[in-house]
């Protein structure tokens, strides 16, 4: 079976690239560098493609700012990436600095760091059984893996582990206090 590239005319260098970035933008969300560079991959003339995505950006279905927006809100509530990482990947995808500033405007170091007790929490879950030096340095891995800095990772570990350890200590108190409770009654 031919690809679709291959069954378009080729005397109609415009109408390829209108296909190509249709069909690139039909799977997922790009940005202008990334079909630009795709456009460069599949030998469109650069003039070509520059009128081309200068048009898909005209009628808002190429825009860089939307796509800074959506990507950093994502990574960052679904997938738990912190700023700096979520900056790099931008960055790598060809936004300017300027589209990447205002996408992470709202990740606020409080939101980051709420961010990250949060991803502890869930990290513990899967390894309660280690000794609380082993579960910190885990954890402040797997943020340090998100892209969170040491300060807010080991922050972050050190409270959830601090919490659950007085959680586990409050509950066995009462344990003792309720079998005081019914030893002494009887």
């Amino acid at each position: 079976m031919a690809k679709f590239d291959e069954q378009l005319p080729e005397t109609d260098p415009i109408g390829v690239a209108r296909a190509i970035v249709f069909r690139k933008l039909a799977v997922s969300a790009k940005t202008r560098a990334e079909l630009a560079e795709i456009l460069k991959s599949r030998n469109i003339p650069t003039d070509i493609a520059s009128a081309v995505l200068d048009r898909f950006s005209e009628v808002g279905l190429i825009d860089d700012q939307l796509f800074a927006n959506n990507y950093a809100k994502s990574r960052h509530q679904h997938r738990g990436f912190a700023a700096r990482a979520i900056k790099y990947q931008l960055a790598n995808k060809g936004v300017s600095q300027q589209e990447i500033d205002s996408a992470l405007s709202d990740i606020t170091p409080e939101v980051e760091l709420q961010r990250a007790i949060k991803l502890a929490e869930k990290k513990l879950e899967s390894i309660r059984n280690l000794d609380s030096t082993k579960q910190l340095n885990r954890v402040v891995d797997f943020l340090a893996r998100k892209g969170y800095g040491g300060a807010i990772a080991y922050q972050a570990a050190k409270q959830v582990i601090e919490n659950i350890e007085s959680t586990i200590v409050m509950e066995t108190l009462s344990e003792l206090e309720n079998e005081d409770y019914q030893v002494s009654s009887l």
